[in-house]
């Protein structure tokens, strides 16, 4: 089935799933329909908590990132007051961009459209011909910047909802918070570096969504680089982890279609385990960091941190990378085949520069636009699509039944974050559920 289908009302020709045989299977179809992502862009990207950005992007008063969050562009700023905003960038005049910049330092914000402006605190500064307007324009304030419907934060962490609705953010997040923490509490005082790596991937959204919480491909896509990591593993890890083929770890459904990999580091850690690439120099303060953690957390919960790596996704489009630095990757959808990928790393703010490379090196070196990760990832995905778009009719279907049915957690391999993403998705568009949990099959969507 090819793109600019209409979408069907009946969740079997989506799904196959079958309990007593332990099949689950999706169609390809979600990765081509064109009406399909129609209903995904009001279904899931307008009700969903999106990720916008870390406080610390934003610190000083006045300053701001421009975004798209779920196909919307957005001004994210700290106003003169040094309230934090989400406004649309877009004019309420007639539509025009407000702030073309990427990131900077106003107090105010100008449409070239028409020149209106506005303060930083969105309220309209200057209306050309003012005098030509009724004296009570704007007394019901249509004329200010609009700010998105919902903003949240957890922890410094701000995510916007286009529905004025929608649950709480602490809710939405639910168990994910717990793995939110642990990638938090490594740090004293956590700061994105500013400067955003962005590149684009001819695939669907969904594609990424999987990719980044499917345990299996990475010993054999990436086995070069794991194969280079495992020799040159730092002393602490040496037993731990295992060979090739063999990641040690769990897969865990945190609910809401949030899910988590969890496994063994086969890197050192800036924050707690020295790698000899790095150098004497930079030694005494990734001890003095796993130090500080112990202080914090205890002996046990620091050495689980700092030994282990997490691949955590909060649904639908967030992936957050924890290993030797914290990666923060957000993916919106263009089209049925085609999104814009950012990511950016997040840094103690008070480490030394030499720490700090350390940081930046390994997240351009694996997980940056042209690192050994990310090139392969997007060399495979951009062949999924061409698969999934040139031959749907004969192969119609992604397998996914690695592992139990209706489990929640199991080993790094097994297919449970991969089925959490997939029933979230089913809940979302509207399929109802079996007493089991799963997507019935058996009846129509409402």
């Amino acid at each position: 089935m090819m793109s600019g289908e209409t979408p069907v009302s009946n969740p079997s020709e989506l799904f196959q799933i079958d309990a007593d045989r332990g099949i689950f299977r999706v169609a390809r179809r979600c990765f081509t329909d064109r009406e399909l992502f129609a209903q995904e862009q009001k279904k899931i990207f307008n009700t969903c908590w999106l990720y916008v950005g870390h406080e610390s992007e934003v610190r000083e008063p006045r300053s701001f990132q421009t975004r798209l969050v779920g196909g919307r562009e957005i001004i994210f700023n700290r106003d003169s007051n040094g309230v934090v905003n989400a406004f649309f960038n877009s004019c309420p005049h007639r539509g025009g961009k407000i702030c073309p910049e990427r990131s900077g330092k106003s107090g105010t914000f100008y449409c070239a459209y028409h020149g209106w402006s506005f303060r930083s605190s969105g309220e309209v500064l200057k209306i050309p011909g003012r005098n030509d307007y009724h004296p009570t324009y704007n007394d019901d304030g249509s004329a200010n910047m609009v700010k998105v419907p919902r903003l949240e934060n957890y922890r410094g962490i701000y995510f916007l909802n286009y529905d004025p609705n929608a649950i709480p953010l602490s809710d939405y997040l639910g168990r994910a918070k717990e793995f939110l923490d642990n990638q938090l509490d490594q740090f004293d005082e956590p700061e994105i570096v500013q400067g955003t790596q962005e590149y684009a991937i001819k695939a669907n959204w969904k594609v990424l969504a999987e990719n980044s919480v499917d345990g299996n491909h990475g010993d054999y896509l990436h086995s070069t680089f794991f194969e280079y990591a495992r020799n040159i593993m730092p002393p602490e890890l040496k037993g731990k982890a295992k060979g090739a083929n063999n990641f040690v770890g769990t897969s865990v459904d945190l609910g809401n279609g949030h899910a988590v990999l969890n496994f063994e580091m086969i890197l050192g850690r800036a924050s707690g385990i020295w790698s000899p690439l790095w150098g004497e120099e930079v030694k005494p303060e990734i001890e003095a960091n796993y130090q500080k953690i112990v202080a914090r957390m205890g002996e046990e919960r620091a050495w689980e941190l700092v030994r282990k790596s997490r691949n955590l996704l909060i649904f639908p489009n967030l992936m957050l990378v924890d290993s030797t630095g914290l990666t923060f990757r957000s993916f919106n959808p263009d089209s049925e085949g085609f999104m814009q990928v950012s990511s950016n790393c997040m840094v103690d703010r008070n480490e030394s520069p030499g720490v700090r490379k350390v940081r930046l090196n390994a997240f351009i070196e694996f997980l940056g636009a042209g690192g050994f990760g990310t090139t392969d990832d997007v060399e495979v995905m951009e062949q999924l699509q061409r698969s999934y778009e040139a031959n749907g009719d004969s192969m119609p279907w992604n397998d996914m039944s690695k592992g139990p049915l209706g489990a929640t957690g199991g080993s790094f391999d097994i297919e449970v974050p991969l089925r959490a993403f997939w029933i979230e998705w089913a809940k979302r568009m509207g399929v109802a559920m079996d007493p089991a949990g799963m997507p019935n099959i058996s009846e129509a969507a409402e």
